[in-house]
């Protein structure tokens, strides 16, 4: 209890086969997530590989920067996810087809994903 929280989410995203970021208005405002998507990033770049950022839309079309539209948005922006929804709806069964579809693509993804290399570092905190 108390400790601080920064290190750990550092360790773990260095050690992190890809990054599933959840695209709202918000995210771009948020100086720690713009500093994971920088990591991977400069990761893909390092790498060679494009396929590591899996962006998730959720809510809306918020603004997205120009050098993150190199990626091809999941969007889940018309799918109702709360908890209320009653299973066996034609919206409960359309979202569950979506998050299967994001399943295939993540699965995909983890077969070319490049070796961990302990030389991975976090990029700077953006300001």
């Amino acid at each position: 209890m108390g400790d601080s929280w920064a290190p750990n989410v550092e360790s773990s995203l260095i050690r992190s086969k890809l990054l599933m970021p959840i695209i709202t208005a918000e995210y771009f405002k948020s100086k720690h997530t713009l500093r994971e998507w920088e990591t991977f990033r400069l990761r893909e770049k390092m790498t060679g590989s494009n396929s590591l950022t899996i962006p998730i839309l959720l809510r809306g079309r918020p603004f997205i920067p120009k050098e993150f539209m190199v990626y091809q948005l999941f969007d889940m922006s018309d799918e109702r996810l709360y908890s209320g929804a009653k299973k066996n709806t034609y919206d409960s069964i359309k979202t569950s087809k979506r998050i299967e579809e994001l399943s295939y693509i993540v699965v995909e993804r983890l077969q070319v994903v490049p070796l961990f290399d302990s030389s991975w570092k976090m990029a700077k905190m953006l300001t």
